[in-house]
Order: C-alpha cells, then sequence, then structure tokens
C-alpha cells in the first residue's frame, strides 16, 4: 500500500481501530517523514512537530507497537544496518476492516493485558523495558498467540532460576507450547538448561535484506 493511499485509509478508518486523533497524527507525520526521505525520525524531531515532549512521543510509539500498528525494524543495505518504523501491521489492520469475517488467529488480547504484562516482566528485570522487548512481548500476544496467564507462568519460571532475559522466557513459552501445555492448571516444569554463567540481555530485532546492489 502506497503511503499516501496509508494516508488516506487511515484518516478514514483510525475510528473504526479505537486509535486516538493524537495517535493517528503521529503516524500522519510519520508517513511524511517517510515521504521526504527519513523512515526513522527521532523522537525529539517528533515532538517538536506535534508539540509534545519526547516522553510522550517514547510513551504512544510505546503503544503503538503493543497494539500492533507499528513496528522498530532493522534492516541491511549495502552492508550496513539501520533501523527504520515500519508501518506494515497498521497496513494489514486496515485491510482487514473490510474482511471482518476472515479473522484468523489467536483471541484478541487486550491493551490492559499486555500493559500488565509489560509492568511485570519490567519489575522482575529491575529495569525499564527497550523499545525492541515491547515489542517482542507483544508479539507473543498478537502473533504467537500465548495467553497472559501463561506468559505469567513462564516469567516466574525464568525467575525462579534466575535468568531474567526474554530469549529464555520465549524458550520457556516454546516448550510449553510442544508439550501442548494450555492452561495454568496443567504442570510442565520442565524449562530450558542454562549452562555456564547466565547469559546478558540480548534481543535481536526483525532483520531484513535489501537485495537492491
Amino acid at each position: 500500500m502506497q503511503y499516501t493511499v496509508l494516508a488516506r485509509e487511515l484518516l478514514a478508518n483510525y475510528h473504526a481501530l479505537e486509535m486516538r486523533n493524537v495517535e493517528c497524527m503521529l503516524i500522519i507525520h510519520l508517513i511524511d517523514f517517510e515521504q521526504h526521505g527519513n523512515n526513522f525520525p527521532s523522537f525529539d524531531q517528533l515532538a517538536k512537530r506535534m508539540g509534545l515532549s519526547e516522553n510522550d512521543i517514547t510513551d504512544m510509539i510505546k503503544q503503538m507497537i503493543a497494539k500492533g500498528w507499528l513496528e522498530i525494524v532493522q534492516d541491511r543495505q549495502e552492508g550496513r544496518y539501520g533501523d527504520h518504523f515500519d508501518l506494515t501491521p497498521l497496513q494489514r489492520q486496515l485491510q482487514a476492516l473490510d474482511q471482518p469475517d476472515a479473522r484468523t488467529g489467536a483471541e484478541e488480547t487486550s491493551s490492559t493485558d499486555q500493559e500488565e504484562i509489560f509492568e511485570i516482566i519490567s519489575n522482575e528485570f529491575g529495569r525499564p523495558l527497550s523499545q525492541i522487548e515491547y515489542q517482542e512481548i507483544a508479539r507473543w500476544m498478537t502473533e504467537d498467540g500465548y495467553e497472559p496467564s501463561t506468559i505469567k507462568e513462564a516469567v516466574k519460571e525464568a525467575v525462579i532460576h534466575q535468568v531474567y532475559n526474554l530469549r529464555y522466557i520465549s524458550r520457556i513459552l516454546y516448550n510449553w507450547k510442544q508439550r501442548n501445555k494450555k492452561t495454568t492448571t496443567q504442570d510442565y516444569r520442565t524449562v530450558p538448561q542454562q549452562s555456564g554463567p547466565r547469559p546478558t540481555f540480548q534481543i535481536k530485532p526483525v532483520l531484513r535484506k535489501d537485495n537492491k546492489k
């Protein structure tokens, strides 16, 4: 979907996505930056355009990632890596509005559940979460279909084993999924084995290769 078409579709349908006016305007600004060759404007640039603080912009970006409207993607061009805002998830949601009966995948997770998971993990890690971490956690619910209660259990398992990184929690969730763990009453305490010192946190963003020479 071309950006001019995306902007038009967004303005016509953003209320159907339960998007606030200020969130819609932030996306319009992202589209405008993209059209002028800047696909990753700084929070300071966005804040000045919208008359908001950088903290306001940061909070909105986090919320839009959690709601599945936006991603921060790292790709490779001419041997160099760079981040950019990707509105493909928003395009999919707008397209889905035309096909309300064609929904597939897990049941929708409320933003309240997501915010609770974010807060729990942040508290257990003892630090604020990064943009990439918010994005990864949101994917567990919106794409992988993990229930919030199952994610909470996986976090508990990681804490018990004193491993504080998302990669480990993700492996616990995957192992449980392989064993068809579906409810919190089932007890699959098999968790990934750690060897050597506890790993430091590292989450790799999505890598996309540009085939252009």
